[in-house]
């Protein structure tokens, strides 16, 4: 004579088992298994729950039915691995906490089906599998939603090491070394993508400060995450050691910004366009280094240290720096503090901001 170890009856009208099609109790189990980061499920529980989804009836199963495992725990503890008793049962308490499963069991603690008069099973004591099946569609979606979101974290991580490397490239063409503020900042970048804690939106946040760093030179990418209704990133002080604090706006007031034309990433091109610097150097440099040199000179002369001359390239690129220097050149007389004003440009700049009168913007992504 063959015990049965587990209930397979129809619900009634007023369960609130939904219809859906017959599963495949192992893809189910790999599913779950697959989803353990996202549930908190432990190899423990699995090697139970596997336990009691071989005693269910052979072939498909039907959520719509009554499924419980009515198997004495003595009797199937050697398809769990040959588990320890007490460890199986807390296990089994803990499929319950995570909702995988609902234990009915008996007054004195035992398991068995309940039959009708001519010896169907309509009922039983033990552990109703069907609280598992019912997840079976939200932990697809959940994860596959998981699975969307590694592949854009590392995309994004892709995407920000790619412009960290153009910044370097870019730095060592300009200048010919890397400056120390700059070495400095990359290196900060590569460390934050480092982070296995860090959020999609988070990474968003990182790649339009990079991508703003690295000027045209990098990928413009409008639906980066971490940005807010308006389109605005969040200042680079949120990721970083900066005080926060609010300073007067004394930049002019924005104008309408075009696209730049191209070829005006060009530092020769921009220096050529330049108004106010050819009076404080009447001969046009000769190579990039040359234009670095006296562009680095006259931010000396605004009253700007190594380290912030240094930011400023690193901030706009050399191009754009120039073309801060030429606007500022050419207001001189009614910038009272230039040092000052630089850092504001600055600050709006890595806001998404466009400054210089509207005349040098921010890159698509983080422009407002």
């Amino acid at each position: 004579m063959t015990t049965q170890t587990t209930a397979q009856a129809t619900r009634g009208p007023g369960d609130a088992m939904p219809a859906a099609g017959l599963l495949d109790r192992w893809a189910v189990l790999q599913l779950v298994k697959d989803s353990a980061p996202l549930t908190g499920i432990r190899e423990r529980e699995i090697s139970i729950l596997a336990a009691h989804l071989s005693v269910l009836p052979k072939g498909r199963l039907d959520p719509r039915q009554m499924l419980v495992s009515y198997a004495q725990v003595s009797g199937i503890l050697e398809r769990a691995n040959c588990m320890d008793e007490r460890r199986f049962r807390r296990g089994e308490a803990r499929l319950e906490e995570l909702g995988f499963v609902t234990r009915k069991l008996s007054g004195n603690g035992r398991r068995f089906p309940v039959r009708d008069g001519k010896g169907r099973v309509i009922d039983a004591y033990g552990i109703d599998l069907a609280p598992l099946f019912s997840r079976v569609h939200a932990l697809q979606v959940a994860l596959q939603d998981h699975r969307d979101a590694q592949a854009r974290t590392r995309a994004l991580r892709s995407r920000i090491s790619a412009c960290l490397s153009a910044v370097k490239r870019r730095a060592l063409e300009d200048l010919g070394k890397i400056p120390d503020a700059l070495g400095q900042q990359l290196a900060r970048y590569r460390n934050l993508i480092r982070r296995r804690t860090l959020t999609l939106e988070e990474l968003g946040r990182i790649a339009c400060e990079v991508e703003g760093l690295a000027g045209e030179d990098a990928p413009v990418s409008p639906d980066l995450p971490g940005q807010d209704a308006a389109g605005a990133v969040p200042d680079a002080a949120k990721m970083s050691a900066d005080d926060s604090r609010s300073v007067r706006h004394i930049e002019s007031p924005r104008k309408e910004i075009t696209r730049e034309a191209p070829g005006e990433a060009d530092p020769r091109q921009a220096w050529a366009r330049c108004k106010s610097l050819p009076e404080y150097y009447p001969e046009t440099p000769k190579s990039v280094h040359a234009m670095a040199g006296a562009l680095f000179e006259f931010l000396g002369f605004l009253g700007l240290g190594q380290g912030m001359k240094e930011t400023v390239v690193s901030t706009f690129g050399l191009a754009k720096a120039v073309r801060v220097a030429d606007y500022i050149a050419g207001r001189m007389n009614r910038i009272s503090n230039p040092a000052g004003y630089v850092k504001q440009m600055i600050s709006e700049y890595r806001k998404g901001n466009a400054v210089a009168a509207g005349t040098v913007r921010a890159p698509a992504c983080c422009a407002v």
